[in-house]
């Protein structure tokens, strides 16, 4: 349970004290808790690269409500504790124990009882396997002769071709 009160949830609205052209900045900047400026400044950079912030202003200039608008709802706000109407209930007591008391030595767990390492324990205290020795290399193949599908026609070179019409 939280020690702090609990906050109301932001809801992001269009600023009418930091208003330059419809409050969206400003109404971003107070949600995002940031500066106004930095967030115009940022808005006009991309602007100049992309473009995309220029209508996504316009589109939030129509869906964002303006602050205080009927339709924002208004949350009170938070000044402190709060009373509670029942009265203070303390947690009740877990059926197991959340931590050892203090000065008191644990015992050591089986690894049948881990259930969440299994009967060897965490992989930092198993016990390493021996490295598989490599396999060894294949035996070359013999490559097996193929016999041709086609008789071979004779090759003549274009040299032979040549002296073959010069002398006819």
């Amino acid at each position: 349970m939280s020690n702090y009160p609990p906050q109301a949830p932001k809801k992001l609205t269009r600023s009418r004290s930091n208003r330059i052209v419809g409050g969206v900045c400003g109404g971003v900047a107070q949600y995002l808790n940031m500066d106004v400026t930095l967030v115009r400044i940022l808005t006009v950079l991309i602007s100049l690269f992309t473009g995309v912030p220029v209508i996504l202003y316009i589109i939030a200039l129509f869906v964002i409500p303006e602050e205080g608008a009927p339709g924002a709802p208004q949350y009170p706000g938070v000044t402190g504790a709060q009373p509670y109407a029942g009265g203070y209930q303390p947690a009740p007591t877990p059926e197991y124990a959340p931590y050892p008391p203090t000065g008191a030595a644990q015992p050591p767990r089986s690894g049948a009882e881990d259930a969440v390492w299994g009967t060897e324990g965490p992989p930092w205290e198993q016990r390493q396997a021996a490295a598989p020795s490599p396999p060894p290399p294949p035996a070359p193949e013999e490559p097996t002769p193929v016999a041709p599908s086609e008789p071979e026609a004779p090759v003549v070179s274009p040299e032979s071709e040549d002296k073959g019409k010069g002398d006819a």
